[in-house]
């Protein structure tokens, strides 16, 4: 039977590499995943896009320089609450598939517009579009399909 003397004046060991398991960097990978695929899967990222479209309705009443019509920050708005929806019901692939093609026709129709006006609010809105279209994109291009 060991007593605490017993521990305290056995000597120490060490451990060496050798004696540790190995372990796969590619299963250390998987097991990590990056903040921006974990953002991918959740509604926020369009969510806030519809917001932001949303808030922009009162300058395209007043038909800023750079901003879209009414009726298309309302049609994007209400385009990205549903791809957002699309993702919370659990359906990413879809969610993020349908995210990242209506952020890219988003920058396909104002970008030029955007950008020759030099203002924030439209430069903010291509923005947040283009990050949609990237950090989505990346999710439904470049990721394992969902299994069901």
């Amino acid at each position: 039977m060991t007593t605490e003397k017993d521990v305290v004046n056995s000597s120490p060991t060490t451990i060496s590499n050798a004696n540790l398991p190995k372990i796969s960097s590619k299963a250390t990978q998987s097991n990590k995943e990056s903040f921006y695929s974990v953002l991918a899967k959740t509604p926020y990222p369009a969510w806030a896009m519809s917001a932001l479209c949303f808030a922009s309705t009162p300058a395209a009443m007043m038909k800023l320089t750079g901003i879209p019509s009414l009726l298309e920050l309302s049609a994007f708005g209400f385009i990205f609450a549903g791809a957002g929806y699309i993702t919370s019901t659990g359906d990413i692939t879809n969610g993020s598939g349908t995210t990242t093609a209506w952020s890219l026709s988003y920058t396909l129709f104002n970008m030029k517009r955007a950008v020759k006006s030099k203002k924030p609010l439209p430069l903010i809105l291509v923005s947040g579009a283009l990050a949609n279209a990237a950090l989505h994109g990346k999710q439904y291009f470049f990721s394992e399909p969902d299994s069901d």
